[in-house]
């Protein structure tokens, strides 16, 4: 297979569909650097810039496929005039895996984007990106103020993500435990549950999201509480009476924090008179692991 391409090279390149098929499958892993080069080039430069958008917005997978051979052109996709293309390029950056600066910079700008689903993206790739640094650090805290929610709980998501838990970004991250958005306040408990700084500030600010109005949030501060370790009288009090709480899914989360925080609670105190969560068949919820010795 790697001979024939090799050989067939100069008729690969001209023909879009072959080289988007060749570039999106595994066979571009036995390509010569060279080869792919070429493919990946071709691509980026004849066939992003054609007339139609959708086209366009079609070549960006098969970019993205060929990993470090197409920064060049995803970079210049966005740029793009099709708010489509500008956010496929944005989401593919972040699946490069190492990115260099002109990546981060470029990222950075589209956090400016008019359109909101691409700066989500941007946000979003950011943060897998790993690039910790200051400026990157600044720009996602920017974004956990945008005017669109879903950009503010992608900020608040990576932020999580790259473990930086310098004060700016905890105090963040607790105004965002404010937002009005549930989203939002769940992506920032859950990102101060990762980051494992347990001051008092943030054991009281997740506190007082066990009361929050949103199950989804109040479950989640119960189990950033039990990740954090902080096993103080107020945070096992607290997680205690979450046990009594009438949803489930909250008395659940509050066993497995109490067992991180190496009290002596059975599931059965919590779960009598109940079936198990797996059971219900809640919409939307993620996976769910029982507690051991339920």
């Amino acid at each position: 297979m790697t001979w024939l391409l090799q050989e067939n090279a100069n008729d690969l390149l001209g023909r879009p569909l072959l080289l988007a098929g060749l570039a999106a499958g595994e066979a571009h892993q036995s390509l010569s650097e060279e080869l792919a080069q070429g493919i990946s080039d071709e691509l980026s430069h004849n066939y992003l810039k054609g007339p139609d958008f959708l086209d366009r917005a079609r070549m960006i997978a098969p970019l993205a496929a060929m990993g470090r051979y197409t920064t060049r052109g995803l970079l210049q996709a966005l740029e793009d005039e099709g708010e489509d293309v500008r956010r496929y390029a944005a989401g593919a950056l972040g699946q490069l895996g190492q990115a260099g600066p002109e990546v981060i910079q470029a990222l950075r700008r589209v956090l400016t984007d008019e359109e909101w689903d691409v700066r989500q993206q941007a946000v979003e790739a950011l943060g897998r990106l790993g690039q910790a640094g200051p400026e990157v650090i600044q720009a996602i805290r920017r974004a956990l103020t945008d005017e669109e929610r879903y950009v503010r709980s992608s900020a608040a998501e990576a932020l999580g993500r790259l473990g930086q838990a310098g004060p700016e970004v905890i105090q963040a991250l607790l105004r965002a435990l404010t937002d009005e958005d549930e989203d939002v306040r769940l992506s920032a408990v859950k990102a101060l549950g990762q980051l494992g700084q347990a001051g008092p500030e943030v054991i009281q600010a997740l506190l007082r999201a066990l009361t929050d109005e949103s199950w989804y949030v109040r479950s989640s501060a119960a189990e950033a509480l039990g990740r954090l370790g902080q096993a103080g009288p107020e945070v096992i009090q607290a997680l205690r009476r979450a046990l009594e709480h009438e949803d489930r899914y909250i008395r659940w989360q509050a066993v497995e924090a109490l067992g991180r925080l190496g009290q002596a609670i059975t599931a059965s105190r919590a779960m009598s008179h109940n079936r198990s969560p797996r059971q219900t068949g809640r919409k939307g919820l993620p996976p769910f692991t029982a507690p051991n010795g339920a």
